[in-house]
């Protein structure tokens, strides 16, 4: 008889292997569980990847709960893609969901870049439900010194409804800001020329309104010292 392939009398040859096969198992489920703690989300024409913390992310959007639990392809695949958006976007998103701070190097009031993220972050916010976000990226956007380019106001446009916040706030900037530049650019959206146009047209019947005003009280004060 070959004696290799006998176990021993006290099974030890037996009680290893059941050891290793029980280390793989544990190795595995903990592997599975670990990753099962991630979403992969691919992001831009690309797809350029991101492991994202599920439960984080999950727990601060409505469209990434849906996507990772709900009955949809992504939930079974544990993949979701997002090629419309774009990469350095989504990292700024996410780093506002973790750090709450989508602007690691701050915020410059005179630069267009930081303008232009700060708008496709709202619209982002807005397409993965995160109500949260919205007001901080208001309020950055009311002290920039500066007006969007023609692709920021397009995507914009394409991407709000009517009344939107983000649209009022550029509006009324530019009706204030900067009247002239866009007359005759045919680049930009011609909703938001129509809309500029009247913003422009209120605000000059307003500051005639409050010209005849203080006209009005002056003369009134005049009259009281003239007494």
């Amino acid at each position: 008889m070959d004696s290799s392939s006998t176990p021993t009398m006290d099974g030890s040859e037996e009680g290893s292997c059941a050891k290793r096969r029980k280390m793989g198992q544990s190795q595995s489920d903990l592997e599975e569980s670990l990753f099962s703690n991630f979403v992969i989300v691919l992001v831009g024409p690309e797809l350029t990847k991101y492991n994202v913390y599920k439960d984080k992310i999950c727990s601060q959007s409505p469209f990434f709960k849906a996507a990772c639990y709900g009955q949809f392809v992504e939930a079974t695949q544990g993949v979701i893609k997002l090629p419309e958006d774009e990469p350095h976007i989504f990292e700024a998103f996410l780093h506002w969901l973790f750090f709450d701070d989508p602007f690691p190097k701050g915020y410059s009031e005179d630069s267009v870049e930081d303008a232009e993220k700060c708008a496709l972050l709202w619209i982002m916010a807005d397409k993965f439900q995160v109500p949260e976000m919205k007001p901080l990226l208001l309020k950055l956007l009311s002290r920039t010194t500066q007006i969007l380019d023609a692709h920021a106001i397009s995507q914009i446009y394409l991407h709000t409804t009517k009344g939107s916040p983000l649209r009022k706030l550029l509006v009324a900037d530019t009706a204030i800001l900067e009247p002239h530049r866009f007359a005759f650019d045919a680049d930009f959206p011609s909703e938001f020329l129509f809309d500029t146009i009247r913003a422009m047209a209120e605000l000059r019947i307003w500051l005639a309104e409050d010209a005849r005003a203080i006209d009005w009280f002056n003369r009134q004060a005049e009259g009281i010292r003239e007494k």
